[in-house]
């Protein structure tokens, strides 16, 4: 039987909310190959699931890839058509949205992955989509006509050095490995902001575009996911220069242009530098005498299911888990 050898343990912000949404996804989200140890079929089955994603994942992906794509061509100096662009984005959705609902989910097909969840379940989403769509346009022109819009533009015309977020992943940028806390030795910390800039070489301006509901925060409240971005900055720069640079990190809610953070301060930085500790610790108890190289998960059946039956009704995995209930119980 194959063997897998998972990566060294890692730990990003959505690991660390799986981890605590749901002990049994956080298993299938990373350990799931280890389902052959019950039968192959079995793990392709999860393979399948794995590569899957709920429309309104898949839709946030899309709104981020729009204002990616309209950053670069501004920043490139080309021409720019916003009827256009969002034609194009529109285009390759539909073709996406009907492989999708066409495709076949009887089988891992591991050449063409692609798929959402509610058509592997059967459910007609097809109106959803079709709204999705208008409100990707009407998200997109918010930003557009918004304050923060033309405050970017003048650092894209500016000659200060900026990063805007590849439409495929560049994992080498995502991670930096800890070395400089003992409890997180070896662990590699992925993060990646949508839009960064260096303003004046000790000043550093964090954005992030959320395309969910936007949250009861309180003024100038630093969510974790911007003091990540911080932190692992300062990892790659120097912890040491914490006293001497300047970091600004905002959440921007793209349903009503709604920006929540602030200057990074110290303490921000402890208290995430803990967090990730804590998070850590808890992840050790799941794998094989502790090994984060080896990275081995102990039995799936340690891995607790969550209570709320809301999360369970819109879980990717639901099938796959309910199955796997017959082998925990044998």
């Amino acid at each position: 039987m194959e063997k897998f050898q998972n990566p060294p343990l890692g730990w990003s912000i959505s690991r660390s909310n799986l981890l605590h949404y749901c002990q049994k996804k956080y298993f299938f989200g990373y350990y799931g190959n280890w389902l052959q140890e019950f039968d192959q079929s079995f793990r392709l089955e999860y393979l399948l699931l794995k590569n899957i994603k709920s429309l309104d994942m898949w839709i946030g992906e899309k709104a981020h890839n729009l204002i990616s794509d309209y950053l670069n061509i501004v920043a490139n100096q080309q021409d720019f058509n916003k009827e256009q662009l969002v034609k194009q984005t529109f285009t390759i959705m539909d073709h996406e949205f009907n492989f999708s609902k066409n495709r076949d989910y009887t089988a891992y097909d591991k050449e063409n992955k692609f798929g959402l969840s509610e058509h592997y379940y059967q459910i007609d989403i097809d109106q959803k989509y079709e709204d999705a769509k208008d409100k990707l346009e009407k998200r997109f022109d918010n930003f557009l006509n918004s304050s923060l819009h033309k405050q970017i533009l003048c650092y894209l015309h500016s000659p200060n050095q900026r990063y805007i977020e590849p439409k495929e992943p560049d994992f080498e940028k995502m991670k930096v490995v800890v070395d400089n806390v003992p409890e997180l030795l070896g662990i590699t910390l992925w993060a990646n902001p949508d839009f960064a800039v260096i303003v004046d070489s000790n000043k550093y301006i964090i954005y992030d575009w959320k395309t969910g509901r936007v949250p009861p925060y309180q003024d100038g409240e630093i969510s974790d996911q911007l003091k990540v971005y911080a932190y692992k900055l300062l990892l790659n720069i120097g912890m040491e220069k914490i006293d001497d640079v300047q970091i600004y990190a905002w959440e921007v809610y793209l349903e009503d242009m709604s920006v929540f953070g602030g200057k990074i301060q110290t303490q921000d930085i402890m208290d995430i530098q803990d967090k990730i500790i804590e998070d850590v610790s808890l992840q050790k108890t799941f794998i094989q005498d502790g090994d984060i190289q080896k990275n081995i998960p102990i039995n799936s059946i340690v891995f607790q299911r969550t209570n709320n039956k809301k999360k369970c009704h819109t879980c990717t995995y639901r099938k796959i888990c309910d199955d796997l209930r017959h082998y925990e119980d044998v």
